[in-house]
């Protein structure tokens, strides 16, 4: 994906930079399916949490480190929204975040699903996060 990148925008992006467009765009559509897959779980009767994860390294950034703090509550439903210093989005990487918030972004979205009638919004499965 970085070599077509870069070939489509030859003599205006160095290697490093098409290989960041290509990992912040690949983040985007791979959390833009985890979407997809919540809505149609929703479709056939399940009720959708959805939970930020970052990859837990020192190069997360700050803002991204709180979204998955231990704790965290998850968003209701697969469309609901996280709030990114204030920008509302779907999942990490979304294209409505600014550069700041996306470029080189490595986090993705844990859902959790059960079958709606359950009394408790508890996750079945927590997620694991790295201090």
């Amino acid at each position: 994906m970085a070599e077509n990148i870069r070939a489509a925008i030859a003599g205006s992006t160095t290697d490093a930079r098409a290989m960041l467009i290509a990992r912040t765009e690949m983040i985007g559509a791979l959390n833009h399916g985890h979407i997809i897959q919540g809505r149609e779980l929703e479709a056939e009767g399940m009720m959708v949490l959805k939970y930020w994860v970052n990859s837990g390294d020192t190069k997360v950034r700050p803002v991204h480190r709180e979204m998955a703090a231990p704790g965290k509550s998850p968003v209701n439903g697969a469309d609901g929204l996280f709030n990114v210093d204030g920008t509302m989005v779907p999942y990490p990487g979304h294209f409505s975040l600014e550069a700041a918030q996306r470029a080189n972004c490595r986090c993705t979205v844990f859902t959790d699903i059960s079958a709606i009638g359950d009394d408790t919004l508890e996750p079945e499965l927590e997620p694991e996060f790295e201090e």
